[in-house]
Parts: C-alpha cells; sequence; structure tokens
C-alpha cells in the first residue's frame, strides 16, 4: 500500500517580536533529563523512549529559560517530560480521561503529594509517584517557600482546568468561546510553568498586581493557543484514523472557532492565528510599561514569559510531537509558518471575550 501524502497544516504568520534565546546547558539537560525518565521506567524499550524524547521538553526549557541555573533548568526540565506523559496517559487517554471522579480522584492524590512529598498519599506502585515526589523535594532545595507555594498553587489551577475540560466532554456540552478561554487558560498548564520560570523570588505585591497577573495570563494564553494551532494537524490526523469514533466537544481553539461560527478550517486558522496575535501584542505593550519601574526579580521573570512565548512557537512548528502524531508514522503532518514583526491590524483593541478583556484595561494609552 503507498504511504499517503503528509497531511499538510499552512499557519498564518504569527506576530512575534520576541528573539529566540537558549540556555548553554541544553544539551547535558536533555541527556539527563531523559536518563532520569528512564531511572523511573518511562523509557522501558526504544518506542518509549523515542515518545519521550519527542516531546522537546529540553529544547522548550531551554529556550524557555536561557539564563537559568542548571539546577532550576534541570527540574524545569525533567517535570516538563514527565508532566507531557502525565498529559497522554492521565489526560488524553484512559478512564481518568473520561471519568471525571477518576480524575478528580487522581488530581487530588498528586496534590497531596506535592503539598506532602513524604505523606502515603499515592499508590507506591503507582509509576508517577516516586518521580512526582522526587520533584517536589527537589524543588523545595532550589526554590523559595513563596515559590513553591505558587508552583504548589499553579498545579491545583491546571488539574482544575482538566477536571471541567473532561467533565465538560462527559456532559457533551459545547463550550463558548469565554469559557473555552477560562478552561484553556487552566488546561495549558501554563501557570506552572511560569511559576517554574521564576529564577529569583518576585515581592508578592509585583507579582500579584493587576498588570504582572495579566502578563503572566497573556503569556500562558498564548502559548496555549500557540499550542492548539501547532496540534491541530495531530488532532486532525487521530480523527482521521479512527472515523467510528464518538465526536467530543470541541477543545481545540480552531475547533472551537468552526463548531461555533460555522468557518471552514482556513477561516479558522486564520481567526485564532488573529486571536493569539492580539493577546501576543498586548504581552508586548503591558511588559514595555512595566519593565521601567521593575525590580530586578521581576525584570528577570518579565523576560522569562517572553521567551517562553517565543518558545512555544519554535518548538511547536518543529517537533516530532506534532509532525509524528502517533510515533510511527514520521512527517505524517507537514507544518508551515512563519514569524513577522508587525503588529495585528487593530491591536489596540481588546477582543470581545469577557474573561480575558480587563488586560486591556490596564494598558496606558498615553504610552502609544
Amino acid at each position: 500500500m503507498d504511504t499517503p501524502p503528509p497531511m499538510r497544516i499552512d499557519l498564518p504568520p504569527a506576530y512575534c517580536p520576541i528573539p529566540p534565546a537558549i540556555n548553554d546547558n541544553f544539551e547535558e539537560c536533555r541527556r539527563r533529563g531523559l536518563a532520569w525518565m528512564s531511572e523511573h521506567g518511562f523509557c522501558a524499550d526504544d518506542a518509549a523512549r523515542l515518545r519521550v524524547a519527542q516531546t522537546d521538553s529540553a529544547e522548550w526549557c531551554a529556550q524557555a529559560m536561557p539564563h537559568a541555573s542548571p539546577e532550576r533548568l534541570q527540574v524545569a526540565t525533567d517535570w516538563t517530560y514527565l508532566m507531557f506523559v502525565f498529559d497522554d496517559l492521565f489526560c488524553d487517554t484512559g478512564e481518568s480521561s473520561t471519568n471525571t471522579d477518576a480524575f478528580v480522584e487522581a488530581a487530588a492524590r498528586i496534590m497531596h503529594l506535592f503539598e506532602a512529598p513524604d505523606g502515603a498519599t499515592m499508590d507506591p506502585a503507582n509509576p508517577f509517584t516516586a518521580p512526582i515526589r522526587d520533584l517536589a523535594l527537589r524543588v523545595r532545595r532550589c526554590a523559595t517557600p513563596a515559590q513553591v507555594r505558587r508552583w504548589i498553587e499553579a498545579h491545583r489551577t491546571w488539574l482544575l482546568g482538566v477536571a471541567w475540560q473532561i467533565a465538560a466532554q462527559s456532559s457533551g456540552t459545547p463550550l463558548s468561546l469565554n469559557d473555552y478561554t477560562v478552561m484553556r487558560l487552566g488546561t495549558c498548564a501554563g501557570l506552572p510553568c511560569a511559576a517554574m520560570v521564576e529564577e529569583d523570588e518576585v515581592p508578592a505585591n509585583e507579582l500579584n498586581s493587576p498588570k504582572v497577573r495579566a502578563l503572566t495570563e497573556a503569556a500562558c494564553l498564548t502559548a496555549g493557543w500557540d499550542n492548539d494551532l501547532a496540534s491541530y494537524g495531530k488532532e486532525l490526523w487521530h480523527r482521521q484514523q479512527t472515523p467510528d469514533a464518538r465526536p467530543g466537544i470541541a477543545t481545540n481553539l480552531v475547533d472551537v472557532l468552526i463548531d461555533l461560527y460555522g468557518h471552514t478550517r482556513d477561516q479558522a486558522l486564520e481567526e485564532a492565528t488573529r486571536l493569539r496575535d492580539h493577546t501576543t501584542h498586548l504581552f508586548i505593550r503591558l511588559r514595555e510599561q512595566a519593565l521601567p519601574t521593575a525590580g530586578a526579580p521581576l525584570h528577570h521573570y518579565l523576560n522569562a514569559l517572553s521567551t517562553s512565548i517565543r518558545a512555544t512557537l519554535d518548538i511547536g512548528l518543529t517537533t516530532a510531537r506534532y509532525t509524528n502524531p502517533d510515533g510511527a508514522h514520521p512527517g505524517a503532518i507537514h507544518i508551515t509558518s512563519s514569524l513577522t514583526d508587525t503588529p495585528p491590524i487593530a491591536a489596540a483593541n481588546p477582543l470581545p471575550i469577557p474573561a480575558i478583556a480587563w488586560w486591556w484595561d490596564l494598558l496606558d494609552r498615553r504610552a502609544g
């Protein structure tokens, strides 16, 4: 049988004036990260190791955290490798991906293990117990108590968002764009990533200010929507392989736009790109207004949020996780895109999404 031609996904140019960067410890961090995953049983054979490696977790962390210390970069890399596997096994497949009760119980046990790494919360035989405990202990060694608390609470937001998504899938009730946006702020795991890129502790009064909170959320949502665009081909490919599978509600921005507004695929890709361009532009303008008065830790944090956005864009377009959708069909999906420094049209106007419209209220219009 002839091999079918690759599925081609042509993404519109994405607005991103943020330059790329990479941590000098990238190669060593990747080597140690894959060894850590092997040690915990997630690379039992060549196929499993390839699936882990093809998440490009080390690449993402090295680009998102170009100035991080080797210890913090390693913790972030190991966490990212593990959480991709967790996402695949708990959130996308298996009983917990369709059973809200099962997922909530698993999430509650995981959260308690984060809170009390020495507590007997999870079954020792669970393959995630030992690595999660290890990460929880290592985070405590390289972060302040306030940063540890932020990291834990960020996971609570992430897992709550996934629980909402599973419940919505079970009910079959389609989401509005506003509800999807709120859900995606959780399911994208952006807040745990933001907590990890905070190298020096940002004072609470700065980190919790409305402007910095908006910047954090804008960076997370932009990355989540970029992930939706990059992974759309993979999701479409899987649907074509299982045409008899029961369709669920849309949980990708492109599909949400198709279902809500009757867009064609190309129209939905254009509109999804327009939305992420607007949040990127908002982030850039708000960051420029916040940096002049930011202390050194906040300055570093905002720059790390910036490189996180660029890392998600770059990795999403090249990672085999999205071009080799099942690990057995390399090149099955061909993604094209480009970057532009040209701001989107009417970029200063808030998006008509009530959950995030308040971000634009924080802009100093006099600053241009």
